[in-house]
């Protein structure tokens, strides 16, 4: 079954979201799905979660949340289904549809494919016989006569034929060649063969003008197609000797190169970035800190690799460093801190300022593309520095470089790192720089930050101080929540104030005690759970988890989140 919400009253009526496999989250902070602008709802108000049996609801506000127009407390948990109504504040309102699940679709029929297709054999061509196969019938051979006076001349003699049946004319006798004498009986040639006259030593001896003419019958006789073959394949043969022994010689050549190489010249490239470390295995590590303008220039530091050819230019709000990463130091690497004060942002969300100065860098003369922020995220233990987050790639003097930008804020002072390398290395190191943060805090700061807010109540800011001073006695964790509510909202309206140094020192030193009891407390609750896990006591835990939900319920806690994603023991 599927779901989605409708809204039929507010700022969406009409609109459709569908629930998926993610949570469907609803609120007026900007990291929701549904981000609403109401002024009674609340930043992250519920959560939609889609479960096997059906659809899951958690509130996380203590404003007005209905279901069905009964009224549900915050941290409850609440099972709808379709055709329920649910309110956000006074004005939102939406209603829960369940949709019937897509039928598959049924698979097309095979078909039969070209292979299976059968083809009739090809039909075989018979051979033909070759000449030299061919049956040549012994020639006819006259008698010889012995009479000494009878003189043949030279030019009538019949011509020798050969086995090829070439024709090769008789060679004129010599002056000095004597009369032939009664030639010997030769014996019957053997049939179906080609005769092969051979001379006789006499015969040679005489200069017989039959011997000479058959020795240059066999001289010029054609190749057969045999012989022919056989000529063809040795050239065959020596020409792939000869190519193969080039190929040999290139081969050794090449493997000689490579070898010398790869065992003086060669370094594997690093498949995994490391930071650079000396012979040791010490990290090379330095730290820089901010212009003496800033008063939190102690306070906050930039940690970067210590290598040979490591630069630092320090100017008025910047700080630049150029450094490199990995085992063998080839990886640029560049960090710049952008610092300035704002008091627009004690007013502001986190969100909000970010954007302001994306803006500013898109509407300049360098080429800057952003991706979306990334969602909340904290340094530091215990409550945490909030800080966010936002991948860039940017082009200078025809380089391209990606990087992440962080921003952190600090009272009225906003804190913005751009760690990036060059594109071309981005497989290789865009992990490290995402998850290495380059910066180093001092001691006690988590317990004394604070930063500005768009969601504060306004009035007598010495009356909050007294209210909260007032709360944090009552020593209850219920009204933990409030009192840091009231204690926030004068710091944020203090410097606007004749007497707003007061305020803020009254207010830092109300939040660093509050701060303290929380921790206290989140580490007993701590210990209280693994005892129950070790007793496996599931109902002590459970009870545990739910309390701790109901004190760290704000988003601007690290500790809200890690309760909430079960990694807070």
């Amino acid at each position: 079954m599927k779901y989605q919400i409708r809204f039929t009253d507010g700022e969406f009526q009409g609109q459709v979201f569908p629930i998926g496999s993610d949570v469907l989250s609803l609120g007026r902070s900007h990291t929701n799905v549904v981000h609403l602008q109401s002024p009674d709802v609340s930043g992250r108000h519920v959560n939609l979660t889609l479960t096997n049996n059906g659809v899951m609801l958690e509130n996380f506000s203590s404003r007005v949340t209905t279901v069905d127009g009964d009224p549900i407390s915050l941290g409850d948990r609440v099972g709808l289904v379709a055709g329920q109504v649910i309110g956000l504040g006074s004005l939102v309102k939406f209603t829960l549809e369940a949709l019937p699940d897509d039928t598959p679709s049924s698979p097309a029929a095979p078909t039969a494919s070209d292979d299976s297709a059968t083809f009739p054999p090809a039909p075989k061509v018979p051979m033909s016989a070759g000449d030299d196969s061919a049956t040549v019938p012994p020639s006819p051979k006259a008698d010889a006569k012995s009479d000494d006076d009878a003189t043949v001349p030279p030019m009538q003699k019949s011509p020798v034929k050969t086995d090829d049946n070439a024709t090769v004319p008789p060679t004129p006798p010599s002056k000095s060649a004597k009369k032939s004498k009664q030639p010997s009986k030769q014996e019957p040639e053997p049939p179906n063969s080609v005769p092969t006259p051979a001379p006789s030593p006499a015969a040679e001896a005489d200069g017989n003008d039959d011997v000479s003419n058959e020795t240059i019958s066999m001289q010029t006789r054609m190749a057969s197609a045999e012989e022919l073959e056989y000529m063809k394949s040795s050239h065959e043969k020596k020409k792939m000797r000869k190519t193969g022994c080039v190929f040999l010689v290139l081969l050794s050549v090449i493997a000689i190169a490579a070898a010398v190489y790869f065992c003086f010249f060669y370094r594997q490239p690093e498949k995994v970035i490391s930071w650079p470390r000396n012979e040791a295995g010490k990290e090379l590590a330095t730290s820089a800190q901010l212009d003496e303008s800033c008063p939190y220039a102690k306070s906050l530091e930039i940690k970067y690799p210590d290598v040979e050819d490591a630069s630092v230019k320090k100017e008025n709000g910047k700080l630049t460093i150029i450094s490199r990463l990995g085992k063998y130091q080839d990886v640029p690497l560049r960090l710049t801190m952008e610092y300035f004060q704002d008091r627009n942002s004690l007013t502001q969300n986190r969100e909000t300022t970010l954007e302001t100065w994306m803006a500013s860098k898109t509407s300049g003369t360098e080429n800057w593309n952003f991706d979306l922020i990334q969602p909340l995220a904290f340094y530091q233990n215990d409550h945490g520095i909030p800080f966010l987050c936002v991948p860039y790639s940017r082009t200078e003097n025809n380089e391209s470089y990606v990087g992440y930008a962080v921003q952190i804020r600090i009272t009225d002072w906003v804190f913005i790192l751009q760690k990036e390398i060059p594109t071309r290395d981005r497989w290789r190191a865009e992990w490290f720089i995402q998850g290495h943060s380059f910066l180093r805090f001092a001691e006690g700061l988590t317990s004394k930050h604070w930063e500005g807010t768009d969601t504060y109540q306004k009035g007598d800011l010495t009356g909050f101080i007294a209210e909260s001073r007032a709360l944090m006695r009552r020593h209850s964790t219920t009204v933990w929540q409030k009192a840091e509510y009231l204690i926030r909202s004068a710091l944020c309206q203090a410097p606007q104030t004749p007497d707003g140094q007061k305020i803020t020192a009254d207010a830092t030193e109300l939040l660093k005690e509050l701060r303290d009891a929380q921790i206290e407390y989140y580490n007993a609750q701590k210990i209280a759970y693994l005892l129950a896990k070790t007793k496996r006591n599931e109902k002590e835990q459970k009870k545990i988890i739910a309390e701790l939900k109901a004190v760290f319920a704000s988003e601007e806690d690290q500790r809200y989140h890690k309760i909430r994603q079960d990694k807070w023991d």
